[in-house]
């Protein structure tokens, strides 16, 4: 099973913000899909999550809520896994 976090975020101003700094950090390390808000209304922080490799994320969602799980399945890009050396 896969967990996706599904973040919005505030940009931060020159200090870390808790879901800022775990959003980049999933990011970076590729532990699991990073979903961001994405449209005209959401902080600017969204938009450099989303230029950092985050998945956009339609707010509202458009479907109804037991049709969230398909979607998801759909829209997360997967990164190939590095089998084991040892």
């Amino acid at each position: 099973m896969t967990v996706a976090r599904l973040t919005r975020t505030t940009w931060p101003t020159g200090r870390t913000v808790g879901t800022w700094a775990g959003a980049t950090e999933a990011l970076k390390a590729g532990w699991v899909p990073v979903y961001v808000c994405d449209g005209p209304d959401f902080p600017e922080g969204n938009a450099q999550l989303l230029r950092r490799g985050g998945l956009p994320f339609p707010y509202p969602f458009p479907g109804r809520s037991d049709e969230l799980a398909d979607w998801l399945a759909d829209n997360t890009r997967r990164r190939p896994v590095q089998p084991m050396l040892f």
